[in-house]
């Protein structure tokens, strides 16, 4: 293994290729690490610019990478971009790789691909959340429960107009609600948890609670928790493995509106958490507009 703190991959932006963001790894049977990210295109890097997903591998053990491929388009989408990559591993030894397709204002969903091959090949990607509508899913949040359960953790985000037409003022509504899809049978179905997550505080909140995370405890409880614009991260619990959920209230990690990201370390009870603590930005200027 490389050294800790050693930098054997560094994916910058270059000509034409101005944001590479959004990534998930996995290991593969062969010994390969595959890496899969975001790649943008044009002049431009913000979340809804012209992306594509591409792939890295490394045969050992991440000392050295091959050059990147594209291996999912936006146009197979006819979507503005895809993006925010989740990989993991299926049942029948398949890699599924999970990523989103932002279509218009009203179609932003999460969608799946297969691999039987380890990543030399990938089927048709099929949405895992219908009908169409605005769903943010982080990178690297999609999680399968000890009972086999695959959870998607998503932020609903209320719009007007259904596509990127820039000659009228599309409405989009910051205020995050989530919302929890669950599938038993290896992603082929899903449903939708019956407890939608909204934040208690909503007058003095426009962020609501976005960029929602997962991690399931020792017990089998589930933890998620969402990033705020009230200086905190805000936290709930599942005793029912997603389909219910308890209201939303403060954590223990304060922090800017920015993601905190929690993963156990493996074969450990131990949960690493990683975030910005510093609340509001330590008193820098910040301007919101209204929506």
């Amino acid at each position: 293994m490389s050294g800790c703190g050693e930098v054997t991959l560094d994916i910058g932006p270059g000509a034409d290729n101005p944001r590479n963001s959004e990534g998930g790894l996995i290991n593969l049977n062969d010994g390969r690490i595959l890496f899969a990210y975001s790649r943008f295109s044009g002049s431009e890097g913000h979340d809804d610019s012209p992306s594509d997903i591409a792939v890295v591998f490394s045969e050992d053990d991440g000392r050295s990478w091959c050059e990147p491929e594209i291996v999912v388009t936006a146009d197979s989408h006819k979507a503005r971009n895809v993006m925010s990559v989740s990989l993991i591993r299926m049942n029948n030894g398949d890699v599924g790789l999970f990523y989103g397709a932002r279509v218009g204002t009203n179609d932003c969903r999460i969608h799946l691909r297969r691999s039987s091959d380890e990543g030399k090949s990938w089927s048709v990607g099929l949405p895992c959340i219908e009908p169409p509508a605005y769903y943010v899913v982080n990178n690297d949040r999609i999680v399968r429960l000890s009972s086999g359960r695959i959870v998607i953790p998503a932020a609903f985000h209320r719009n007007g107009y259904d596509s990127f037409d820039t000659a009228r003022k599309a409405r989009f509504d910051r205020r995050a609600v989530d919302v929890f899809f669950l599938s038993d049978d290896e992603g082929v179905t899903w449903i939708e948890s019956d407890t939608k997550c909204a934040m208690p505080h909503s007058r003095n909140c426009r962020s609501g609670l976005q960029e929602p995370g997962l991690v399931e405890l020792d017990n089998g409880v589930l933890w998620a928790y969402a990033r705020t614009d009230l200086g905190v991260q805000y936290e709930m619990y599942s005793l029912d493995s997603g389909e219910s959920w308890t209201p939303a209230e403060p954590s223990r990690f304060s922090s800017p509106q920015s993601p905190l990201s929690v993963k156990r370390v493996p074969g450990s009870q131990k949960l690493v958490a990683v975030w910005n603590p510093i609340p509001n930005y330590n008193g820098r200027s910040e301007t919101v507009k209204d929506t």
